[in-house]
């Protein structure tokens, strides 16, 4: 079975082909100001549109993020899903950082503090209160991008990863099935969304 993964909410901005179990193809995207103009070229090279038709599922990362980032892959995402009828699962792009749903993994929210996903959820932390809560914790953290989080929060200990697609997979439950009203209603995790 052959998936595509792509997200472009973050400074790890990446297009992915996983084909039977491993990663046959990647493309690491910068996540800049020139993405808009060089995600649907890298994603021709990636994957020729003639090859569209193999893809049993789209995965796009929703965020958090950059705004404008995330807004273009999730359009272009759901522009295939409805193209060419692939089914399109939506995803944290924090989960990438995940090996397991055990760790915590963290984002850098700028001014407005820290994002957090936890068991399922993302949530937004002032910095006064994710010391609250895991300073004293023995929770395992994890980052796409750990240097302002250090800037942040210099005790705590994060560890670096790359994003890591096959995680996702191996998480997958259901087999993925096409659906007009779960693309439409997909959206990304917007700033203004989290509590």
């Amino acid at each position: 079975m052959t998936f595509f993964f792509l997200d472009t909410s973050t400074k790890q901005s990446f297009l992915s082909l996983v084909k039977n179990g491993s990663v046959k193809k990647v493309s690491f995207l910068k996540g800049d100001f020139s993405l808009s103009k060089t995600l649907y070229p890298e994603l021709l090279e990636l994957l020729p549109a003639e090859n569209l038709s193999l893809l049993k599922a789209l995965f796009v990362g929703l965020g958090p993020g950059s705004f404008t980032g995330t807004r273009v892959g999730v359009v272009l995402a759901k522009t295939l899903s409805y193209a060419k009828n692939i089914p399109l699962i939506g995803f944290s792009s924090l989960e990438l950082a995940q090996k397991n749903s055990e760790e915590i993994a963290l984002l850098d929210a700028k001014s407005s503090g820290i994002y957090v996903y936890e068991k399922g959820i993302v949530q937004l932390y002032s910095e006064e209160a994710f010391l609250e809560k895991f300073s004293n914790s023995s929770l395992s953290f994890v980052s796409l991008d750990r240097t302002p989080i250090l800037e942040k929060f210099p005790k705590i200990s994060i560890e670096e990863r790359v994003p890591n697609p096959l995680s996702l997979l191996e998480r997958q439950k259901n087999p993925p099935t096409f659906s007009l009203e779960k693309t439409a209603s997909l959206e990304p995790i917007y700033l203004g969304n989290l509590k």
